[in-house]
């Protein structure tokens, strides 16, 4: 009995976790659309893009609200974007992985605060070709405490970031020398210092290898879409630095996996 209610517990985390997932995917939209435009991300209530008029509970509630509206503003009848549902259910999606892997724990909480930093950068450079330096500046504390709960030390830390940094701007200049135009814009350099803060040095390696393919995806879907041979190359970025973040330290790990399994097979 003790186990069934036990399961059910852990049930109710999981439902609750995703709707904190989504929830913060609503976050992760305004911001998203607000930091590139240098308007304010806090005190501002949220506002329909198109009429300006003030939204309401009922207006934000994730996903839910937009398919009751048919993917419209409920006041001007103007379409709202797909983007709205599709990032809230990827960030309910990200929420959940993070958790299924570390449980309740203070790595899953600033791993959730990484990803909500991740989502919006990738949907600001995937938007405007920019990577906002307010996004990078939140997203360095939080991996370097990151790599302290994983039993890192702040001179390793601090020397992963400038060897990132070194291989970021290696890079950019033979890429200009090479090429004779911009391939690695000054925010993928700086987002290159913040993974080797981020992340041991025995998952460089593995983290240059996915972004690189992700990147070369990326480039050939850029291409097919029309969109010219530039590319934004800070959401391959991110996306590595997010799995390579997403392989477990013993010292972070705080739920039985085989336990996880059950309730899902359940």
């Amino acid at each position: 009995m003790d186990m069934i209610a036990a399961i059910d517990m852990d049930i109710l985390m999981i439902i609750g976790v995703v709707l904190l997932g989504l929830l913060f995917g609503s976050f992760i939209t305004m911001a998203s659309y607000r930091i590139p435009r240098g308007e304010e991300i806090i005190i501002r209530r949220s506002h329909c893009p198109h009429c300006n008029h003030n939204l309401y509970f009922t207006d934000l509630i994730p996903v839910f609200s937009w398919l009751a509206h048919k993917g419209a503003c409920a006041y001007c009848k103007q379409p709202i974007s797909s983007r709205y549902p599709i990032i809230e259910i990827v960030s309910g999606a990200a929420f959940i992985t993070v958790y299924m892997i570390y449980g309740m724990t203070m790595a899953t909480v600033l791993l959730w605060l990484v990803a909500i930093c991740l989502m919006v950068m990738i949907i600001v450079d995937f938007e405007h070709y920019i990577i906002p330096d307010r996004v990078q500046l939140v997203l360095l504390p939080l991996v370097i405490a990151l790599r302290l709960i994983a039993g890192g030390n702040i001179l390793n830390i601090l020397l992963g970031g400038i060897g990132g940094l070194a291989v970021g701007m290696g890079l950019r200049v033979m890429i200009r020398l090479w090429k004779k135009q911009e391939g690695l814009g000054l925010g993928d350099v700086k987002f290159l210092g913040i993974a080797g803060c981020a992340l041991d040095p025995v998952l460089i390696t593995l983290f240059l290898f996915l972004a690189g393919v992700i990147g070369i995806i990326t480039a050939l879907c850029w291409r097919l879409l029309g969109k010219g041979i530039l590319f934004p190359f800070g959401p391959a970025l991110a996306v590595s630095l997010f799995a390579c973040l997403l392989i477990p330290h013993p010292q972070m790990i705080g739920q039985d996996l085989s336990r996880l399994a059950m309730i899902l097979a359940r």
